[in-house]
This record gives structure tokens, C-alpha cells and sequence, in this order.
């Protein structure tokens, strides 16, 4: 019994019972519009492996750009270097140590302002040396044949030698460094010849040595007399507020501040405690006097009441009185009332009785009288206690008024003690020879650990790679075409269906690399091709395919044969229509005539009886694989009013009737509008771009067209890539299928001179 050819009646994926790497859960590209999920927008570290990876692959693949780069940027750069002169180096170094902050006062006290003084003094040096005042002295010390032999290598034809030439030689060709918080300053000196170099630098040291030496004697005498001005000013001062103290003091008769503070403190205390006792004494007869009234008013014999009881002889009338009361009690009992003797107790009684109440009474009034004197007396104390203070006050104000004019006599002195201990030693300063500063090293010649060649050639090296890798870089930012080196699904936002590489074999055997087996690796990059086809088309078969491009001449005509032979080997009964009726390439891809094709079908009325004869007028023509062609029987500049047609409709209706798989051949999408037209009558649409051909703006334009149609694409297949410069989908694919690394393919189909195609495998059930 014969196998069943695989598909055949069957709308399974192929290699469906066979585990093939184009089943639906291990499609190496995603099917459909082939846009990747979302990614997390933190850039990883694996992200950033493949940033790199994809820089070394567009580097290699525009290598040639980084060649020209190199040229053109570091070129000149090495022929700018290597064409100067070799200059020499001298170096001398100076000490300084100043003591110029001590004669002017610029040095103070504290230990933060002294250091940030003494790093003025050292940056001034900075300044001073580079100075056009010094640089005229500089110059001015030179011999005329000395400034022939500095300027004579650096004068350019016609210029002279003049100040300006010098100044502008001394910026240029002399550097002074010094590190923060150090005294050290170096002095480089750069020229064409050592013996000038080192000439220059230690006339430099010289004569800044006796250009700072000068002007510090300059300065320190100047420092003097100024601070002889401001001693004298200052001593007419101190005599002018030393005599107005003395006519302050003598007018308020001032002692000395700690005299009167004394004598004034003395005296309010003895005040303060009088007017405390005799508050002490009025509040103490203020209560007597007030319990006297009370007590007085209660009773008529108030002998609860000490004072009152006490008040000059009341106790002894209480005495006599008791003594009468008992007397008059022993008569009573033995006399009548009006017996003599009872008349003279009761009058001496009345007596007693009268003399107490008089003391009382005048107790009374004794204490009121006490009171009014104690008031008087606290009066009196209060405005004497008060005079005092507030004249202790006036005099404390004029002793601070005093005292101020003290202190400032006295700040003067301390001035004008500070100002005659400076001016002595500014004296003896102008005195002493002026070295603080020296000369630490003669000039010498520097010995570069790198010499300036090899540092040269390093540089050049340096940005001769810098510019070879930048180069393909930038030129691939700027290049709009598609290429391998990009993430194509990214980039055109579209499927890839998969990659043939470049093809190093005739133009005429390209179309039948499939057919006749030529390249192991092609074939296998079409079974991908067809097993994307299968995955991502949701229509069973019969199917249509429509193969298109962006532009002419990328390679669509070749995709669509070899796609073709691949689905007839793989047991499909395939036809290859070729509708690109403007420029028609299958008849002479296959080597056949155009004496019949689609064009005659139209012509002669579009007959559908029997339409697949080959004697009829579409001319069906079998190939040598088995696949049918139909050319396009001639060229038509205006082809759109066939594919428009209820014809058409009923061409490919028959066409479905008699094949499994119809590839359709169509024009450039990007230039004519035929495919837009034939892709409703497909199931699967294709489309082709040449890698460094096909632009990625009208690319974009032709898959956004045929969307707004609803008519997507099924992907992308790109043609002619380089493998080594593709990215890893392409180039794992290439590199797996170039080992032998196939499907249904023989172990050493690598070593073989002619690979085998894998044959059909039949599907099971």
C-alpha cells in the first residue's frame, strides 16, 4: 500500500507525530503578527550582553566603514603628531619662605585664618610669575643672541622677533605648577633644543628670585612707614581721650568706679534695714492698736488685752480694786449701806474704777500716737532709701561713661604696643638679607618614562579603534535599510519566518537550490519557511500564498520557486503562479516560453473549461520537480484591472480545486498595488527583504498598508543575510543546519558532496 503523502487531507502542522522543531510549542519564531510581549522596562544585565553582541556583529558586518574611519580620524591625528618636532622638557623647582606676613600684619592668631593667609601668599607667587610684568623682565634679561636662538625655531617666514612674541612663548612653552598647602613651585620649560630649555628655566628661577626679593624690600619698607603713620596717629589719640577722662572725672567728682560702687552699696544697706525694722515696728503697732480699739469697745475692764492690762498702773489698780471689793464685802456684811464706812469703800472704789478707765483710754491713744510716728518714720526711710538708689544709678552711669573712655585709652595702648613690636621688626627685617626663597633644583632635563613617540603612536592607536569601532556604529544608526545585525520582529515590528543567507552560486541555479539540492542548509532554511506557514495560517488546505516585496529586486521570485519545491517534496501538490505581469521572471527562472500563461488566459476571455489543461490557454506546465507553473504570458503595464475581476475569483477557485498549495508571485508591494489586491484571495501572505537593499521606512509602509486592509502579513523572510554578521536567531539556525544539525537529514550530509533533502514523512492515522 502506498504511504499517504504527508498533509494530504490532513490540516495538522507537519511533523506533527514527529516531534519536528516547527510544531506548535516550539516554533523557533512566533507565528502571527509576531509582535514580542511586553518587555520590563529595567535595562538587565542580559539586556545589555545583547547590546553588545549586537554592536560586534554590526561591527563586523560594516567593518569596512571602521577601516575608513580609522583613516580619516586618526590619519591626520598621527600626521599631525608624529610631524612635530620633538620638544625637551627642563624642570627647576623654588622654595618659598616668606616672612613678609609678619612685617605687614597679615598673619593672624588663629590657626585657620594663618593658614588661609599663608595660602594666599603662596597662590600671589602663582600670580606674580605669570605676570606680563614679569614676563617683560624675563624677556629684557635675555642677550640678543639669546632671544635669536629661543625664537629662531618657533618663528614662522617673515615674523620678527618682538615682545609680544615672547609673551606669547612664555605662555605657551612654560608651566608653573604647586601642589595645595605646599611651598614648592615647579617650573617646566619646553623647546625644540635642551641646552635652550634648560637656559630658560633657570633664568626664570634667577630672575624671579631678584624680581620678588625687590619688590618684598619695596614692600617692607613701605610697610614701615605705614605703620609709623598709624603710631603716631594713634599716640595723639590716646593723649586726646587720656585728657578728656581726666576733665570727666574732675567735673563729677568720680573716685574710681569700685570706690563708689562701695560707698553707695554701704550706704543702701543701712538704709534698706532701717526701712525694714520700722516696717517691722509700724505693722506690729498697727495690729496692737487696731486689737486695743476692739477690745476696748468689748469690755469695760479689757484684762485680756497685755498691753492694756499693763499701761502704766493698771495693774495695781486691779490690785487696790480687788483688795476694796473683798473690804467692802466683809463691811457689807456687818453694816448697812449707808453706813460711813460702807460710803467710803464705795467712793474709793468709784476712784479706782475711774483712774482704769482713764488708763485705758489713754493706752489707746498712746498706741495711735506710736503708729503715726512709725508711719512718718517709714515715709521719711522710703524717699531717703530711693534718693539713694537713683543717685547710685546717675553714678553708675557716669563711671560706665567713666570706664568707656578708660577702655578706649587702653585699646589704643594695646594697639600702639602691637604697631611699635611690628615697626621693630620691620626694622631689623630691612635689615636681614632677603631669602625667603631659593632655588631647590637647577634646571635639568626631564626623562619621560613614555618616550613622545611611543606615547604618540599609542594615542593614534587609541583613536584609530575608537574610531573603527565607532564608525560601523554610527554608520548603522544612520543606514534606514533592514539587516540581519538588528533585531528584525523589533525594528518592522513583524514575524520573522525565517532567513536565507547569501547564495554563492549562479544567478540562474538560485531559484532551484531545493530542486536540485545544492545547498543543504538553503533547503532546510525553507522547510522552516513552510513549517512557519503551517503554524501561523489558520486555513486548512487548499491554501494560497502570496510572495511580495518591499522593491524590485530583492529576491521574491526566487523565495516563491524554492517555497514551491519545498511543499511539492513535501507531498503537496504545489503550483507557482506568476503574477508580476509587469516584469514576469518564473518563465525564464524555469527556462520555458510565454506562448501561453495568465496574460493569454485573460486575453482569450478567461475560459474555465478545463482550466488546468495544458493544451488550454493558462497553460499549465509541469517542472521538473513536479511542481506546475503558470507564467505570465507576456508583460502588461496595467495589470489591476485582471485581479479585480470575477474572473480572477474564479481562476483561483479552480486553482484550489486542482492543487494543495498556490504560491502567487506578485509585483512590489512598495511600488505597485497588485499584491494589496491579489492578498484577499490568500490565506498567508509573505513578505521578502534583502538584507542592505530593502528600506526599513517603506518596509514599515508596506506592512502598515496591508494592515489597515486587514490583510497582515504572515512575516518576514529575509533574504541574502551574511551569517556571520546576523543575530543569534538567524545565525543559530544557519550554524546548526550548516553542521548537519536537520530533521530527517543524513548524519554526514555535511561531508557530502550533494546533501540530501529530508524526504516526506507520511502522517500517521
Amino acid at each position: 500500500m502506498e504511504p499517504t503523502p504527508p498533509f494530504s487531507g490532513d490540516t495538522r502542522p507537519p511533523y506533527f507525530t514527529t516531534g519536528a522543531p516547527f510544531a506548535a510549542t516550539s516554533a523557533p519564531f512566533p507565528p502571527g503578527n509576531g509582535r514580542r510581549p511586553a518587555a520590563n522596562d529595567d535595562f538587565s544585565f542580559k539586556e545589555l550582553i545583547e547590546l553588545i553582541s549586537h554592536s560586534l556583529r554590526v561591527i563586523r558586518a560594516k567593518w569596512y566603514w571602521g577601516v575608513l574611519g580609522a583613516l580619516l580620524f586618526a590619519g591626520p591625528v598621527g600626521w599631525y603628531l608624529f610631524k612635530r618636532p620633538v620638544e625637551y622638557t627642563a624642570q627647576t623647582a623654588l622654595l618659598a619662605q616668606s616672612t613678609l606676613d609678619k612685617v605687614i600684619g597679615t598673619q593672624a592668631e588663629s590657626g585657620g585664618s594663618s593658614d588661609q593667609s599663608r595660602e594666599n601668599n603662596l597662590r600671589n607667587h602663582l600670580s606674580m610669575m605669570t605676570s606680563r610684568k614679569f614676563g617683560t623682565r624675563l624677556t629684557a634679561s635675555f642677550t640678543p643672541n639669546e632671544k635669536t636662538l629661543i625664537a629662531g625655531p618657533y618663528l614662522k617666514p617673515g615674523e620678527t622677533i618682538s615682545d609680544d612674541f615672547f609673551q606669547d612663548f612664555f605662555e605657551g612653552k612654560i608651566a608653573i605648577e604647586r601642589e595645595r598647602g605646599r611651598e614648592y613651585y615647579t617650573i617646566s620649560v619646553t623647546h625644540q633644543e635642551p641646552t635652550i630649555a634648560i637656559l630658560v628655566a633657570d633664568r626664570m628661577a634667577g630672575e624671579y628670585l631678584n624680581y620678588v626679593q625687590q619688590e618684598y624690600k619695596t614692600a617692607n619698607l613701605e610697610g614701615y612707614t605705614l605703620l609709623e603713620k598709624q603710631a603716631e596717629s594713634i599716640r595723639t589719640e590716646i593723649a586726646k581721650v587720656e585728657s578728656e577722662r581726666l576733665d570727666f572725672r574732675k567735673k563729677n567728682g568720680i573716685i574710681s568706679r569700685a570706690d563708689n560702687q562701695s560707698i553707695l552699696t554701704e550706704r543702701l544697706k543701712r538704709l534698706d534695714a532701717s526701712l525694714s525694722d520700722i516696717r517691722v515696728k509700724r505693722s506690729g503697732l498697727d495690729t496692737l492698736a487696731k486689737q486695743a480699739k476692739v477690745d476696748r469697745a468689748r469690755s469695760k475692764y479689757p484684762w485680756e488685752n497685755s498691753y492694756l492690762a499693763g499701761f502704766a498702773n493698771n495693774e495695781l489698780l486691779r490690785q487696790t480694786l480687788d483688795q476694796q471689793m473683798a473690804q467692802r464685802a466683809v463691811l457689807a456684811s456687818r453694816y448697812g449701806p449707808n453706813h460711813p464706812k460702807m460710803r467710803e469703800v464705795d467712793s474709793q472704789i468709784t476712784g479706782i474704777e475711774s483712774s482704769l478707765q482713764r488708763n485705758f483710754d489713754v493706752a489707746v491713744r498712746d498706741l495711735e500716737a506710736q503708729l503715726d510716728v512709725a508711719s512718718q518714720n517709714e515715709k521719711l526711710l522710703k524717699k531717703e532709701f530711693d534718693d539713694a538708689f537713683n543717685s547710685s544709678i546717675e553714678i553708675e552711669k557716669l563711671a560706665s561713661n567713666y570706664e568707656i573712655l578708660s577702655a578706649g585709652v587702653d585699646s589704643k595702648i594695646i594697639t600702639l604696643n602691637a604697631l611699635e613690636k611690628k615697626i621693630g621688626e620691620a626694622s631689623v627685617s630691612s635689615k636681614l638679607p632677603t631669602d625667603f626663597m631659593q632655588i631647590v633644583d637647577p634646571a635639568y632635563l626631564v626623562k619621560r618614562r613614555v618616550p613622545k613617540k611611543v606615547l604618540y603612536g599609542l594615542i593614534v592607536a587609541f583613536l584609530a579603534i575608537g574610531a573603527f569601532l565607532a564608525s560601523p556604529l554610527i554608520a548603522s544608526v544612520l543606514d534606514e535599510r533592514v539587516t540581519g545585525t538588528a533585531d528584525v520582529e523589533k525594528v518592522l515590528g513583524l514575524g520573522l519566518l525565517g532567513g536565507i543567507h547569501s547564495l554563492k552560486i549562479r544567478p540562474e541555479e538560485r531559484a532551484h537550490v531545493v530542486r536540485n539540492k545544492t545547498d543543504l542548509v538553503i533547503a532546510e532554511s525553507f522547510v522552516g519557511i513552510m513549517g512557519q506557514l503551517e503554524i501561523g495560517s489558520a486555513q486548512g488546505y487548499p491554501k494560497v500564498v502570496v510572495v511580495t516585496s518591499a522593491l524590485p529586486g530583492e529576491g521574491k521570485s526566487l523565495v516563491a520557486s524554492n517555497l514551491a519545491s519545498t511543499y511539492q517534496q513535501m507531498g503537496k501538490k504545489t503550483v507557482l503562479v506568476d503574477l508580476d505581469l509587469r516584469r514576469p521572471t518564473q518563465h525564464d527562472l524555469h527556462g520555458v516560453t510565454q506562448e501561453k500563461g495568465f496574460l493569454v488566459w485573460a486575453r482569450a476571455g478567461c475560459p474555465t473549461d478545463n482550466l488546468l489543461d495544458p493544451a488550454r490557454p493558462l497553460g499549465v506546465r509541469k517542472l521538473v520537480d513536479g511542481t506546475d507553473l503558470i507564467c505570465a504570458g507576456g508583460a502588461e503595464p496595467q495589470p489591476s484591472q485582471f485581479f479585480v475581476s470575477t474572473s480572477m475569483q474564479q481562476l483561483i477557485a479552480g486553482l484550489k480545486s486542482g492543487y494543495d498549495v498556490i504560491i502567487l508571485d506578485t509585483p512590489p508591494a512598495g511600488v505597485f498595488q497588485d499584491a494589496l489586491m491579489l492578498a484577499r484571495y490568500a490565506a498567508a501572505r509573505i513578505l521578502v527583504a534583502r538584507e542592505n537593499v530593502a528600506p526599513v521606512v517603506q518596509v514599515k509602509q508596506v506592512i502598515e498598508e496591508f494592515a489597515k486592509a486587514n490583510l497582515p502579513f504572515l512575516g518576514l523572510v529575509l533574504n541574502g543575510f551574511v551569517p556571520r554578521h546576523a543575530n543569534k536567531k538567524l545565525a543559530y539556525g544557519y550554524k546548526a543546519a550548516a553542521k548537519g544539525y536537520s530533521y530527517g537529514a543524513p548524519t554526514k550530509a555535511k561531508s557530502s558532496s550533494q546533501p540530501a533533502v529530508p524526504k516526506p514523512i507520511p502522517a500517521k492515522g
